[in-house]
């Protein structure tokens, strides 16, 4: 019988729980009956999360030894969890290389940037979906916008006219790979967060014309903090944000919420979906897979304070500051901003935050969740000044 490390296994909590009844000793684990063995465990399920969050944060740049310190395992613990992930991955490779010739292409090389998305020979991006109606929904967005000669990736049918193929229980969608990709700079690019801002802003209308023709679910962030997120952070024992400090932003965002403006949003508004030419120009909008109703100043809050949440950007208070008033004032070049929405703005990307920590927490990525706690201090801490340029924007 193979001796194995039980920190290695088992997620904390349970491991804690272990640690109440034996410390330091040996302890056999008997099999499961097997009449239930089949059945997994909810320990189960999110170790299973877990190890898929390690390897999309593998996919994105992070070594083992990063990897090793933010999810407190040993290196030999995470070589065997992306070892196991790479095992799936590279079967699906094979059905990947299998699927193209619906579209009548001969196996090529196939490159994984990112779990449900594959990209062939620097031309096609192919993504996968286990949910259908969110591929449909995809579908359904990116055709409308190319109608209206909005930069948008184009669907490629696939040799018997079908927009998409259903293959064991999965669904793929074979679209062109737009240019652009471009690493962007808007610590040092005075003109990026005004043009930033009239970008947001004419996707917004193109979002409205979209309506006409789509019917999509409405969400509502409110809603979304007042229940799963503070369930959440409640059961997290308000460890990383006080009941307090919560209710304070239910209370401000409340206060808003009824008067602010809702329409069809992108709802993951970053550098990695609107994508730049090495010239600096636009090239396009990708990844809808998120779009949504909900209130319209999701997208700026969500942008603006996650820019502060990426490293590379090296960002300052004043120059996030600048950016905060450049990132404004050009979405308002397309479209203007209600008063409602300059009072809401703080507490809406406060609320994000929120979100995010206790997204964070029910993927067990700690760490994750501090960075995010780091954020929303920075908004609180920066409440008055944050305010008054919304407001004067």
């Amino acid at each position: 019988m193979k001796y194995q490390n039980a920190g290695e296994i088992l997620p904390p909590e349970l491991l804690q729980m272990v640690q109440d009844y034996i410390q330091g000793g040996y302890l056999y684990v008997p099999k499961r009956d097997e009449k239930t063995a089949a059945v997994p465990t909810r320990y189960q399920v999110e170790l299973q999360k877990r190890d898929r969050h390690i390897y999309e944060k593998y996919l994105q740049g992070m070594s083992g030894r990063e990897l090793a310190v933010l999810y407190h395992l040993s290196r030999s613990s995470i070589r065997r969890v992306l070892q196991k992930e790479r095992q799936y991955y590279e079967e699906m490779k094979v059905t990947v290389q299998q699927i193209l010739s619906r579209w009548g292409l001969a196996p090529c090389a196939v490159k994984q940037i990112y779990t449900t998305a594959w990209e062939m020979d620097g031309q096609y991006i192919l993504k996968v979906y286990e949910d259908t109606a969110a591929l449909r929904r995809n579908l359904l967005i990116q055709t409308t916008l190319r109608g209206m000669s909005i930069p948008a990736a184009s669907v490629i049918p696939a040799l018997d006219g079908a927009q998409w193929v259903y293959e064991d229980g999965k669904g793929y969608m074979l679209m062109e790979k737009l240019s652009g990709g471009k690493t962007v700079s808007i610590k040092t690019d005075a003109q990026l967060p005004y043009r930033m801002g009239e970008i947001i802003g004419r996707l917004h209308q193109a979002f409205l014309r979209c309506e006409k023709e789509i019917s999509f679910w409405d969400n509502s962030l409110l809603d979304e903090l007042n229940g799963w997120v503070k369930e959440q952070l409640a059961a997290d024992n308000w460890s990383l944000v006080s009941e307090e400090a919560f209710s304070a932003v239910i209370s401000r965002l409340s206060a808003e919420y009824d008067r602010l403006p809702r329409q069809l949003i992108h709802r993951d508004v970053h550098f990695g979906n609107f994508l730049f030419d090495m010239d600096g120009s636009f090239s396009g909008y990708i990844d809808f897979d998120l779009t949504q109703r909900n209130i319209r100043v999701f997208d700026l809050a969500y942008f603006l304070l996650g820019l502060l949440s990426e490293k590379e950007n090296g960002l300052g208070k004043e120059d996030w500051l600048r950016i905060l008033d450049g990132v404004l004032k050009g979405y308002q070049r397309q479209t203007a901003l209600t008063d409602a929405e300059k009072r809401a703005l703080l507490p809406v990307m406060e609320g994000i935050e929120l979100l995010f920590i206790a997204y964070y927490l029910q993927v067990d990525d700690r760490c994750a969740a501090e960075e995010s706690v780091k954020l929303l201090r920075f908004a609180e801490e920066n409440e008055e000044e944050i305010t008054r340029r919304c407001l004067r924007a």
